[in-house]
């Protein structure tokens, strides 16, 4: 946890396949500095993170090892944090926004942001319980972001965006980076909380 604003307020992130990373890392020291009590579970559990050069080996250990059943552990932290906090916002990038997504069934958040999280398409069963933000990059190569977006664009609570740009749009040390679609879903991002915040 990074540093106890005792703000009432609470964003719980969940990483990408390489683990807490630079990346992550800003994301967690930028929302501490917006005044949130800030949570970043480690999927490594203390393990060096991969460098995005060793994206295969991310990948394959994430699924030997962690899985997206993990989310039943962080129920369980949530349910922990719950009792402290007026607003606890959940976001997740990649693998994490999926084990968000199926944490926004719990009942035990109140908002709940994704970031490109392609694996979300084998979960379409869950019913969020929040108000749930989910963004996708245009470009995927193993799904049509659109059809997941009509799968999806039902469910009460449930939001969905497409920018443009490749999986992973929103992290400056990739490749992939895409400056304009990553400051548009930033002001997606805070305006989302701002509106949590205001009915909390």
């Amino acid at each position: 946890m990074i540093q106890n604003h005792t703000a009432g307020a609470a964003i719980v992130v969940f990483h990408e396949i390489y683990g807490k990373n630079q990346h992550i890392s800003r994301v967690c020291e930028q929302y501490h500095n917006l005044g949130y009590d800030v949570y970043c579970p480690d999927l490594l559990d203390g393990a060096e993170a991969f460098p995005y050069s060793r994206q295969q080996e991310a990948y394959e250990h994430f699924k030997a090892n962690i899985g997206f059943d993990v989310f039943e552990n962080y129920v369980q932290l949530l349910s922990k944090l719950r009792p402290k906090y007026r607003s606890i916002v959940l976001i997740g990038y990649s693998v994490g926004a999926t084990i968000a997504w199926r944490c926004s069934a719990s009942g035990l958040c109140d908002g709940m942001v994704g970031y490109y999280g392609s694996r979300i398409r084998d979960y379409p069963e869950v019913k969020p319980k929040c108000p749930t933000l989910l963004i996708f990059a245009e470009n995927e190569p193993n799904f049509d972001p659109r059809n997941l977006a009509r799968t999806l664009g039902h469910k009460k609570y449930t939001s969905i965006v497409t920018l443009g740009g490749n999986h992973g749009f929103c992290d400056p040390y990739t490749i992939n980076y895409t400056p304009s679609s990553a400051a548009k879903a930033e002001l997606l991002t805070d305006e989302f909380l701002d509106r949590i915040k205001a009915g909390s």
